[in-house]
C-alpha cells in the first residue's frame, strides 16, 4: 500500500491508503473519487480549470509524479490542485467548435482535423436544438434509388432523413393501422406519391389505400 494526502494538511492519516505499486494516472484516479471531484460538472471544472499533481515524498523532498510513473510500495503521495497555464487554457479550451451549419460545409478532411483536434471541452459543447433541426431542413439527402423510406413510403432516401417526419401532423406508416375487416376488393395497391400520405402497409409488406 501507499499513503496521500493533500499538501495543506500537515499529518499522515493512515485510512488514506491506495494499493501499490500502481501507475500515477491510475491512483490520481483513485484519489479524484475519493476528494468527490469526479462529478459531470466538476470534472468539466478541473480540465478547464486546474488538474490534480501528485508529488513523491521521498526525504523530505518532493518529486512530481508524471502520469506513467510507479509509486512503489510504502510510498507517501501529496496532492494539489495546480491552475492550468493560462496560455494553454486560452488556446485549447476557449476555442468554440464548429456549429452544426459549418459542420455541413466541411469537407471529409476539414472535420477529421476538428475532431482530433478536440478537446475536453469541445466534447462537452452541446449546441442548440434548434439550430441542428435548422440545418437538417436545410441540406437535402442525395437520391439514392436503392433507398425505401419506411416513415412516408418513398424511394430515394431513408428514414432518419425523411422530409415528411418534419411536416406538422404526418404519422409515420408505422403507426398507420389498417382498419380490421376490410375485404381485399375495397384495396388496392398505392399508384402514385399522392397516395403514400393515406396509405398502408399490409403484413406482407404491401402499401395499399382505401378504393
Amino acid at each position: 500500500m501507499c499513503q496521500w494526502k493533500p499538501v495543506s494538511e500537515a499529518t499522515w492519516l493512515g485510512h488514506r491508503t491506495l494499493p501499490a505499486p500502481a501507475s500515477w494516472w491510475w491512483l490520481r484516479r483513485e484519489i479524484e473519487e475519493a476528494m468527490n471531484i469526479h462529478s459531470r460538472r466538476q470534472t468539466k471544472a478541473n480540465l478547464q480549470h486546474h488538474y490534480l499533481a501528485g508529488f513523491l515524498v521521498d526525504d523530505g523532498e518532493m518529486v512530481e509524479l508524471q502520469s506513467n510513473d510507479v509509486v512503489p510500495v510504502g510510498s507517501r503521495i501529496s496532492v494539489k490542485r495546480v491552475p492550468v497555464d493560462t496560455k494553454y487554457y486560452k488556446q485549447y479550451c476557449q476555442r468554440m467548435p464548429p456549429t452544426h451549419e459549418q459542420w455541413w460545409k466541411m469537407n471529409e478532411d476539414e472535420r477529421l482535423s476538428a475532431v482530433l483536434n478536440m478537446t475536453f471541452n469541445d466534447m462537452v459543447y452541446v449546441g442548440d436544438a434548434a439550430k441542428a433541426d435548422l440545418a437538417l431542413q436545410v441540406q437535402d439527402p442525395e437520391f439514392d434509388d436503392t433507398l425505401q423510406c419506411s416513415a412516408c413510403g418513398r424511394i430515394g432516401h431513408g428514414h432518419w432523413h425523411c422530409p415528411k417526419k418534419r411536416e406538422k401532423g404526418f404519422v409515420p406508416l408505422s403507426k398507420r393501422q389498417l382498419p380490421h375487416g376490410i375485404p381485399a376488393s375495397k384495396l388496392r395497391t398505392v399508384a402514385s406519391e399522392a397516395d403514400l400520405d393515406s396509405a398502408y402497409k399490409t403484413a406482407d409488406g404491401r402499401l395499399v389505400v382505401m378504393k
